[in-house]
Parts: structure tokens; sequence; C-alpha cells
């Protein structure tokens, strides 16, 4: 599963993850049914350190932890945003890029 593919089933703030029950859990815990952006990436194995360079390029900030808290936050944008550094891991939004100002 991709990070925001976890985003999707469930999002959290304040905690990696969540169980059923609201308690924090840990990430890759069968018991985790919510995540936060942070927690999500850790949850779907994903490269931390390039996925988090890409976070902090994506928001302007190394603060993407407190990001994710922000009391309006959305889930749909948490979703937006690791879906944005999962194409750029991938190297899609590069070539996207490329061939959009290529074209122009």
């Amino acid at each position: 599963m991709k990070p925001s593919d976890f985003l999707k089933l469930g999002w959290c703030q304040g905690y990696y993850s969540l169980d059923i029950e609201g308690r924090g859990v840990h990430e890759k815990s069968p018991q985790a049914v919510s995540w936060c952006l942070t927690g999500a990436f850790m949850a779907a194995d994903y490269d931390t350190d390039k996925a988090f360079a890409l976070l902090t390029k994506e928001i302007s900030s190394p603060a993407f932890e407190d990001w994710n808290d922000m009391p309006e936050r959305t889930q749909a944008e948490v979703v937006a945003l690791a879906e944005r550094v999962e194409r750029r891991l991938l190297g899609v939004g590069e070539e996207l890029q490329h061939s959009q100002g290529g074209s122009a």
C-alpha cells in the first residue's frame, strides 16, 4: 500500500497512528486504523529520508508534522500532498513538469 492509501483508510492528528479506540499504536501495527502524514510514509515502508525531504520541499517547511496537525487541516489536503510526493518519488511529477515546460 502507498502512503496515500493508508491516509484514505483513516487519517489522524497528534499521533503517527491510532487504533479503533483512539489510542496511539505503532504505525505498522495490525491494530492501526488511522495514520498521520508521517506515520503513513513509515507504514508504507517508503524511503523516509527521500520522502521527508520532498514533504519539506512541498510545504516549504521541515515542520510537516505540524502541518498535518494544524486544526484547519483536512484529510483531503493530506492525501493530496502524499499523492504529490509519491509521484515525485517515482519521477512522474518531474516528467510532467519537464513535458509541460518543454511544450510552452
